[in-house]
């Protein structure tokens, strides 16, 4: 996750209070968000195994749907060749 615009102390409390394990990167200049042309929020990005940049989706998606687990499944299925 990349938090981007709020401060360092606005996304630690959220971390805490949402009890997050993961890392959360800190954008706060928008550099990041610049860089991959973000334009809109939330925006999920799907990096391979060689670090090259798949997919982007902007905006809400449905991550729970059929369609889309079994779209990711087998991207997964495919990029593991």
């Amino acid at each position: 996750m990349i938090d981007v615009g709020e401060s360092y102390g606005t996304v630690r409390r959220f971390i805490s209070r949402y009890k997050y394990t993961f890392p959360v990167l800190m954008d706060v200049h928008g550099k990041v968000s610049e860089k991959y042309n973000v334009y809109g929020h939330p925006v999920k990005f799907l990096v391979d195994k060689k670090g090259n940049l798949v997919f982007t989706a902007m905006g809400y998606r449905n991550w729970d749907s059929d369609d889309w687990v079994a779209s990711l499944d087998a991207f997964l299925k495919k990029s593991d060749k």
